[in-house]
C-alpha cells in the first residue's frame, strides 16, 4: 500500500482524520482519526530488506465508547482484507477514549 491508498482507506470510513496529530487548537470535533506508520517490522533475507512491511497505527478518539463509530472503522478495515487488533484507554487528561487498531501493511513508499 502506498500512503495515499492508506489515506483513501481510512477516508472512506467517513470521519475527519489526519496524519499523525492534529496542529495545536485545530482538532475537530469528537469523534475523528489520527494515523500513522510508526515503525517496521521487514521482512529480510539475505542480508537485505526483502520486503518493506510497516506498522499502521490508526487512534480513533472519542468523548466515550461508541460500538456504532468502531464499527465504521472495522468494517473498512475488513473490507481491506488487513488483519488488525484492537485495544482501548481512557486519556483522564483530555477525557476522551482511545481505540487504537493496529496492523501490518506491505508498503510500497515509490509510489505516492
Amino acid at each position: 500500500m502506498t500512503l495515499k491508498e492508506i489515506k483513501n482507506m481510512i477516508d472512506s470510513i467517513g470521519l475527519p482524520s489526519v496524519y499523525r496529530a492534529w496542529p495545536e487548537n485545530r482538532a475537530p470535533k469528537l469523534p475523528y482519526i489520527c494515523y500513522q506508520l510508526p515503525n517496521s517490522d521487514n521482512f529480510n533475507a539475505d542480508d537485505t530488506v526483502f520486503q518493506q512491511i510497516e506498522v499502521l497505527s490508526i487512534e480513533l478518539y472519542s468523548r466515550e465508547k461508541s460500538p456504532e463509530t468502531e464499527k465504521k472503522v472495522e468494517d473498512v478495515l475488513n473490507a481491506s482484507g488487513i488483519p488488525w487488533e484492537k485495544s482501548e484507554i481512557y486519556i483522564n487528561s483530555e477525557h476522551m477514549m482511545e481505540v487504537l487498531y493496529e496492523m501490518e501493511v506491505i508498503y510500497n513508499n515509490g509510489d505516492e
